[in-house]
């Protein structure tokens, strides 16, 4: 059958339109292949960049803080002052408080001292210690009383719950059969606590005094 040329142009026409669009789909569906691709080298570069600042942030050691570190522990006894959302930080000069230097006086003259330290690229970055005194978690004249804190930017990593996992082993392998801390309430550390097997003993208002057998 003859076409008319007029049809013939018209399906010409439609034909290379028809091309076109199944080009256009073609290269659509090859923009959205290579998008995909992109997306995806994107994000396993940025998955990439949190696994090595992940590894970077977790090289730690934990290790007996030296006695020329005990200077240290002023610092850390002022991050390990609970402060709730919302509430203003006290100043530093709080610590020196008799019921706060009870914690840190003359560190290391006493019998039951010790102290560990979480350790990054040669820095101290957190810091763990117990000692037997009247503080405010106290139990006994037998039972150390902890206290530690972690610089806040390595916080919710896991090196808190390393720290005290340690102490505790060093302490019970030192001969001691419990160890007690007092926290306040509201403070998200009771969880780490009650994970490592600290139990609640007594409790006022704001704090729980708690224990571990160890």
């Amino acid at each position: 059958m003859l076409l008319s040329i007029a049809k013939i142009r018209c399906w010409m026409k439609i034909a290379i339109y028809t091309n076109k669009v199944k080009i256009g789909i073609a290269k659509l569906k090859i923009s959205k292949l290579l998008s995909i691709h992109i997306v995806i080298q994107l994000s396993q570069h940025i998955l990439l960049s949190k696994i090595g600042l992940w590894s970077e942030i977790m090289d730690y050691i934990i290790r007996e803080m030296r006695s020329e570190e005990y200077c240290l522990l002023s610092d850390f006894l002022y991050e390990a002052i609970y402060i709730p959302e919302g509430i203003e930080p006290p100043p530093k000069s709080v610590i020196e408080c008799p019921e706060l230097q009870e914690y840190i006086v003359e560190f290391g003259n006493r019998k039951h001292d010790k102290a560990l330290v979480a350790e990054m690229q040669g820095n101290v970055i957190g810091a763990i210690w117990v000692r037997i005194m009247n503080d405010y978690g106290h139990i006994d004249n037998d039972t150390p009383s902890l206290a530690m804190s972690v610089c806040p930017q390595y916080r919710g990593l896991g090196i808190g719950t390393s720290l005290l996992k340690q102490l505790l082993q060093v302490e019970r392998l030192a001969g001691y059969s419990k160890i007690s801390l007092s926290v306040q309430k509201s403070n998200y550390a009771v969880k780490m606590y009650e994970k490592v097997g600290f139990t609640v003993v007594n409790e006022n208002s704001e704090e729980f005094i708690m224990i571990v057998n160890l």
